[in-house]
């Protein structure tokens, strides 16, 4: 699949989300975990797990025997990373896809990877991604990979289809939140569709979407890997651009190292360039 489809299309707008199936082979994906468990393990040789004390503690009170992979709920800062750059945040099959949203100006804005580890894994709690961001960028991209099968089972993704077409609620940090949350009472009997996803399956999603994906009680772990992309046109509705990187300039794929956007906050000028 090159682009997207009309029907996937008319399901972002009405529903805000859509699956691209098979958008990554079985190589790349493999690929991107072999990137991913080389990031883990520089991590724990750094003892450096940067700023998140929920995934310090995790990371320090696993057993000995724990592996790696498990012992973090999320990595952050891949944009650094050739083969998750190289298939996920500027992949050419990925940029198909983009490119009808975001035109050919496109920038990365969120590099991660969530860790669903078997019968520990935690639950994300229901949000909007925008609200947590804290800025206007409603016309970014959203979009999940699944690096291992996402089943019901072990915790796949869970988005209320319409929920787009609302406003940005605001959310709540509770005495137990992972993150800011949306009021627990507006999501206590929300209809909902789950998301399975296979390898190289990716869902593509708006930034106001109600999404959410619960504890992991399986024997079976669950990796995939998230991201954001923007455009040079929707600067205006950021807060910080310090962190964005171009995924495409001029119409042109932009390959690894990860070139960084910089600019002149000037009203006479806010043009990107490479650093």
């Amino acid at each position: 699949m090159n682009t997207p489809t009309d029907k996937q299309l008319e399901q972002f707008r009405e529903q805000g989300y859509y699956i691209a199936r098979n958008l990554l082979s079985t190589e790349q994906t493999e690929a991107i975990r072999e990137g991913l468990m080389r990031k883990v393990e520089d991590i724990a040789a750094s003892d450096s797990y940067g700023d998140d004390p929920i995934l310090e503690g995790v990371a320090h009170d696993a057993p000995d025997e724990t592996p790696l992979h498990e012992r973090f709920r999320k990595l952050n800062d891949l944009d650094q990373v050739p083969e998750l750059w190289d298939h996920w945040y500027a992949g050419e099959s990925v940029l198909k896809h983009l490119r009808g949203f975001l035109g050919d100006e496109i920038l990365n804005k969120y590099a991660s990877a969530f860790l669903k580890p078997a019968r520990i894994g935690g639950p994300t709690p229901w949000h909007q991604d925008i609200a947590i961001w804290g800025d206007r960028n409603e016309g970014a991209i959203n979009a999940w990979l699944a690096i291992d099968p996402a089943t019901k089972a072990n915790g796949c993704l869970q988005v209320v289809p319409g929920s787009h077409t609302g406003p940005v609620i605001e959310h709540i940090t509770y005495e137990d939140s992972v993150h800011c949350e949306l009021p627990r009472e507006l999501v206590a009997d929300v209809e909902v569709d789950h998301i399975e996803l296979q390898p190289g399956d990716a869902l593509i999603w708006d930034a106001k979407l109600w999404h959410y994906s619960p504890p992991n009680t399986s024997d079976q772990g669950r990796i995939g890997v998230g991201a954001v992309w923007t455009s040079l046109a929707q600067l205006d509705e950021l807060n910080c651009v310090e962190m964005l990187r171009w995924t495409m300039r001029d119409g042109e794929r932009c390959a690894h190292p990860a070139p960084a956007y910089t600019h002149e906050r000037t009203s006479a000028s806010k043009q990107g360039v490479y650093a």
